[in-house]
């Protein structure tokens, strides 16, 4: 079994609150228009009656990026707001979970899965309602998590995922609700394109006739979380019976926007949760849902339990040196010479970068405590995953320097042969400046801060 580190979490933190202003989704066919409420980054309203939040698909961001502001979501603003309920409305709430948490495979996805857990273990979520991104780290590593986890924490539910003929995760949970109980389950498409994990199945027309009876026991709610488009999700619905079965029905689905929507036709309502775990989707009853979307800005508020996950898998990325272990199969086209010797020509040019964000990337990385984690160095230094480029070892050539983007530049030094990067677009920018890390990004806003001329000599 792989070392899995644990961290112990001391649940009782300090109430201090990160949510921002409120949007409110009155619910009409596009989900309601959205419109803010009174409140400040940081301090705004909160739900003043118990009822059904829904958090998830974050997509592998335990944090956002924050090169680019305001930065939304993370572990330690969606703590700060769950810690700053009042008691009578958190303790009397349902909290689901659903969708990807991550969205690849690899090492480093499995200890984001481990903090993500961690958090909702804290938070005393009721599920979490697998997506198909979230099996994408094998069926080893969620056979392991299972066997250390027991009983404990949260449930991790998906009613249709196999292996060789089994379930591998709880089909369902029956949880308590403001209006009485729910049964709260998960099913993966299995036609969607991302579903390759071999091992695992995902059952079209599973048996769901456990979930039937704990739904018909006490003519109990139903919350079914579908990894599926809508007209999939209905489906499943209609076919499996579960909706004959309930009192009263969600749908809920990761949906293809940031934000949280509320789709009440065709019945049963329709929720689409949100990427990247920017929000959190609360709605007061099933019998007539009002969707409210609480937004979780940049702030300084937050949860200290939350920064405790965040630091802890900082240091299992340390302690793995994941850093080292990118691989890196292609050579750079020449040798790197650094910023400096490309100032002895092009001084003008030099004297733009050094006062851009650029020749300060790495310092900014290592006052957040990032320089460890792959994902993030990838644009802070030159040369990423290139040899004779970044070499953790060393940790140089550092900051997005010239060479960053011309290409190593020995050959154009010596010789004033093309630099190896050509000529430069706006396309270019965004292997870093993308819609996860830098969703404000404009190139014709962005580039007036380094322009500069190409030669001075």
């Amino acid at each position: 079994m792989r070392r899995v580190v644990v961290l112990f979490v001391l649940v009782a933190a300090v109430l201090t609150a990160a949510c921002g202003p409120s949007e409110s989704s009155t619910g009409n066919e596009d989900g309601g228009d959205a419109t803010e409420k009174a409140g400040t980054a940081g301090v705004g309203p909160s739900p003043r009656a118990p009822g059904y939040f829904f958090i998830g698909n974050d997509m592998g961001m335990p944090r956002p990026c924050g090169c680019s502001k305001p930065a939304l979501g993370g572990i330690v603003r969606r703590m700060g707001f769950f810690e700053s309920l009042p008691e009578g409305v958190s303790k009397g709430s349902l909290l689901v979970s659903g969708g990807n948490l991550i969205h690849e495979g690899g090492r480093q996805q499995e200890l984001k899965l481990e903090t993500f857990l961690q958090e909702l273990d804290a938070l005393g979520a009721a599920a979490h309602c697998l997506g198909a991104d979230d099996l994408q780290v094998g069926s080893f590593f969620w056979e392991d998590t299972l066997a250390a986890r027991g009983e404990d924490g949260t449930p991790l539910v998906s009613v249709n995922v196999t292996k060789e003929g089994h379930r591998l995760f709880r089909s369902h949970v029956v949880a308590a609700t403001p209006e009485g109980e729910a049964v709260v389950t998960g099913w993966i498409d299995p036609t969607s394109a991302g579903w390759t994990e071999p091992g695992l199945v995902a059952e079209e027309s599973p048996d769901v006739a456990d979930v039937v009876g704990a739904l018909q026991e006490k003519r109990r709610d139903l919350v079914l979380f579908a990894a599926a488009s809508a007209e999939r999700a209905r489906e499943f619905l209609e076919r499996s019976g579960l909706g004959k079965a309930a009192r009263h029905v969600l749908l809920v689905i990761p949906g293809i926007s940031d934000i949280p929507w509320l789709h009440p036709s065709p019945p049963p309502p329709l929720l689409e949760l949100g990427l990247k775990g920017q929000r959190v989707a609360y709605i007061g009853s099933l019998k007539a849902p009002v969707l409210e979307r609480f937004v979780l800005l940049d702030a300084d508020r937050g949860s200290e339990t939350g920064r405790s996950l965040l630091e802890f898998y900082r240091e299992n990325l340390a302690a793995e040196d994941l850093l080292a272990q990118v691989p890196r199969f292609e050579s750079a086209p020449a040798a790197y010479i650094g910023s400096k010797a490309c100032g002895a020509c092009h001084a003008t040019a030099l004297k733009v970068w050094e006062r851009s964000g650029h020749a300060h990337a790495w310092e900014a990385l290592e006052a957040k405590g990032d320089e460890v984690d792959p994902e993030c160095v990838r644009c802070h230094v030159t040369g990423f995953g290139l040899i004779g480029g970044f070499d953790p070892a060393s940790s140089a050539p550092v900051n997005v320097q010239c060479e960053a983007c011309h290409g190593p530049g020995a050959e154009h030094a010596a010789s004033r042969a093309p630099t190896p990067g050509g000529t430069l677009g706006g396309d270019f920018c965004l292997q870093c400046h993308d819609v996860a890390n830098s969703p404000h990004f404009k190139f014709e806003d962005y580039w007036p801060r380094i322009a500069h001329a190409l030669d001075d000599k």
